[in-house]
């Protein structure tokens, strides 16, 4: 993306996510919205296990890999220390899950252009009308479900689930 499209894009970042601020009001909307209509809102969370040298080929192949895989209503941005925050506005928990592996399949296969193995972790979570979730309570869940698949090792795609589940 040339800078004269990244002056022009609220929030964008140099690789082409958006960044955190925007994804935080993207999603204190998402959730307003899938609460008052009765509709579906997923967040993922993806960080790669190794994270790539900063400003990398790899790093830049990830945000190329996001945008061509995600839908244009889709939200890609930077999060926090090489995490990438998917907002999925729409979207049910079951396909969530199922996107997220596939992303994390995919970036997985970028690393041709390290010299060093890439495996990546995700945490899915999903707004549900039952438990009155906020924005803040749906990432606090993803950041749990994306710290669980790194706990079991890393290389693998976690749901949230309640305790009562």
């Amino acid at each position: 993306m040339n800078n004269a499209a990244l002056a022009m894009s609220p929030g964008l970042g140099e690789r082409g996510l958006y960044r955190r601020w925007y994804f935080e009001e993207c999603l204190s909307r998402e959730v307003a919205r899938a609460r008052r209509y009765g509709e579906s809102v997923s967040v993922v969370l993806l960080r790669p296990d190794t994270p790539p040298p900063p400003a990398s080929d790899l790093d830049h192949g990830i945000a190329e890999f996001l945008h061509a895989n995600l839908r244009g209503m889709d939200v890609a941005a930077d999060y926090s220390s090489g995490e990438v925050a998917l907002l999925l506005p729409d979207t049910a928990v079951g396909s969530a899950f199922l996107l997220a592996e596939r992303l994390r399949r995919g970036v997985e296969t970028l690393s041709w252009a390290s010299p060093h193995e890439t495996t990546v972790s995700a945490g899915v979570s999903a707004y549900r009308p039952d438990a009155d979730l906020r924005a803040d309570d749906l990432m606090f869940e993803v950041e749990n479900a994306l710290y669980a698949a790194r706990r079991e090792g890393g290389g693998r795609t976690r749901v949230f689930r309640c305790p009562e589940e």
